[in-house]
């Protein structure tokens, strides 16, 4: 049954969130940025922690759950002091934010010299 409500709940944020990018013709960047604002909002008002607790892993996988992270590791390193919770995570995703642009330079180059040639 964990598995079925992990799949439902993880479900349902990637359909909202595709929905609602069909319906709008946003961006996927802005998309991705609208969903971290999410997580972090659930996680700040507690309903993460219920989706979560029914859900399991199913918050955990989206980028909702990146939110949620950074929102948390914020938290402890507020109360705690210690910084290296909240280091991690933003390298992490400076990392993933380099990896992203360079990606898509490539693609981009790519496909414009595939439409070059046509």
């Amino acid at each position: 049954m964990e598995f079925l409500t992990a799949f439902v709940l993880g479900g349902l944020f990637c359909l909202i969130f595709q929905a609602f990018m069909m319906i709008t013709k946003t961006e996927l960047p802005v998309i991705l940025i609208f969903a971290l604002i999410i997580g972090a909002f659930l996680s700040a008002s507690g309903l993460a922690a219920v989706l979560q607790q029914w859900g399991g892993g199913g918050i955990a996988v989206v980028v909702i759950g990146a939110g949620q992270a950074l929102y948390d590791t914020t938290q402890i390193a507020l109360a705690t002091g210690n910084l290296v919770p909240l280091i991690t995570v933003w390298c992490v995703f400076i990392a993933l934010t380099v990896i992203g642009c360079l990606s898509g330079f490539v693609h981009r180059k790519m496909h414009q010299g595939k439409k070059a040639e046509e």
